[in-house]
């Protein structure tokens, strides 16, 4: 019973929200604006024309990337600017400066992810004859990168580093259960239950890790890291959630049991004393420091910076070295 049996589109491409449309349907369109820059001049035969003047061939690829690079986020820069609009005078929403500060984080992030598409299609553009075969180059890179790179990820991961079903854990979490209602020392069901509490997070965690560092070869991977990170919405905010829960439950309890230990057994249930709640400890989770954010997404932010970079001094040079001729 979940929401991908009823949409089960959703498992493939997951939530249509803005990180989808940039990580999937943007870095395709990367593709379709790069792909034909230099292979699809040549066979036109407008490449030859441009490189019979006085143009250096070091202009016309730089040319060529801000152009249609332009023209790529342009489309993507006039509604951003017009959500930003729609927060700004929305009397429901509010944001805090370091919330805008995660905003504009993530923006430059879809950016820099955009170029590191745009740039590996001017590349592979450089170094093919037809814009045909570099069309079919680049899907295939695309498809092994947007999808499959993220999803054998985890299933390596939890092949190297298996960690038991979360069925298992509730059974395992029941058994206890049982035993503490059949006679057991209630202390020792607990800390058995806490053991299995620690043994699930260690080996999910550690399961978690290993896929993230396996994937994080995708860019597209990076990109959803960086942008989870700064939104503060991935898996450090539930494993932090978890750990501020942990920590108030056993509060909570130390509570109840001074409570408890202050009325006498015999009128606990036919006198009761009323608690004071003055005395219940309030849950406290505070939330992410944005160089924390930072600090977190460095080697993703690297990742993506390097390739880029990479992709278009390659490009360069391929330019540099092309043969125009038929």
């Amino acid at each position: 019973d979940s929401k991908y049996n009823d949409n089960p589109i959703m498992a493939v491409f997951g939530s249509f929200d803005l990180m989808f449309v940039v990580r999937t349907i943007l870095s395709l369109f990367a593709i379709l604006f790069s792909y034909d820059a230099i292979s699809g001049e040549r066979e036109r035969g407008t490449l030859k024309l441009m490189l019979a003047n006085s143009v250096p061939r070091d202009t016309i690829i730089l040319g060529k990337a801000v152009g249609l690079f332009f023209c790529l986020v342009a489309p993507l820069v006039i509604p951003l600017l017009v959500g930003v609009l729609m927060i700004m005078f929305s009397p429901s929403i509010a944001m805090s400066g370091v919330m805008w500060f995660r905003l504009l984080g993530i923006v430059l992030t879809f950016f820099l992810y955009l170029a590191c598409f745009f740039t590996l299609g001017l590349l592979v553009s450089a170094c093919t004859r037809r814009a045909s075969t570099s069309f079919m180059i680049l899907l295939f890179v695309w498809i092994i990168s947007v999808f499959v790179i993220p999803r054998v990820s985890v299933i390596i991961a939890s092949r190297v580093a298996p960690a038991m079903s979360l069925q298992e854990f509730h059974a395992r979490k029941d058994a206890n259960i049982q035993e503490m209602m059949s006679g057991q020392n209630p202390e020792d069901v607990a800390s058995r239950n806490e053991k299995l509490d620690a043994e699930y997070s260690r080996q999910m965690r550690r399961q978690i890790a290993m896929a993230t560092n396996l994937s994080r070869i995708s860019p597209a991977a990076c990109m959803t890291f960086i942008s989870l990170s700064l939104a503060d919405t991935g898996v450090t905010r539930h494993e932090r959630f978890l750990d501020a829960a942990k920590l108030y439950r056993t509060q909570f309890l130390r509570v109840v049991n001074n409570m408890m230990s202050d009325q006498d057994l015999a009128t606990m249930f036919t006198n009761p004393r009323k608690p004071d709640a003055s005395l219940i400890p309030r849950f406290k989770f505070y939330e992410e420091r944005l160089s924390d954010a930072v600090s977190r997404i460095k080697v993703d932010l690297i990742i993506i910076i390097i390739l880029t970079i990479i992709f278009f001094v390659s490009a360069h040079l391929a330019f540099i070295r092309y043969n125009v001729g038929r």
